[in-house]
């Protein structure tokens, strides 16, 4: 959980896990998400010079599924989710946003099947 968005080769970590899976098998992933309050308060903390967790990619839906199809995942399911409650005001934001917007929140989980 949270561990590929760290990789600098992300793609050579997720290639990786298709080639060790065996035919059926799923990589479930919860990943931050790029549309949500998360990815802007990054952004903003990067900004500012107060961004202490170093490098994070934040994967949008569209991308990762276009990722994982392109390595040969033949089936992948996507949610969102709002952040826990230790994040109080992007908790409350992300879930007013995603009712207009139901792509929009701070975690996506993805499961993809070989």
């Amino acid at each position: 959980w949270g561990v590929v968005e760290h990789f600098v080769e992300y793609l050579l970590a997720l290639h990786e896990t298709h080639r060790v899976l065996k035919k059926g098998g799923a990589l479930v992933l919860i990943q931050p998400h790029f549309w949500s309050f998360g990815a802007i308060q990054m952004y903003w903390l990067r900004f500012i010079g107060r961004w202490r967790f170093g490098k994070q990619k934040h994967f949008s839906h569209t991308e990762l599924k276009r990722i994982l199809f392109s390595l040969g995942f033949v089936e992948v399911l996507c949610c969102t989710r709002a952040p826990y409650k230790d994040m109080p005001f992007v908790r409350m934001a992300d879930t007013l946003v995603k009712k207009i917007c139901p792509f929009w929140g701070h975690y996506l989980y993805v499961v993809a099947r070989k």
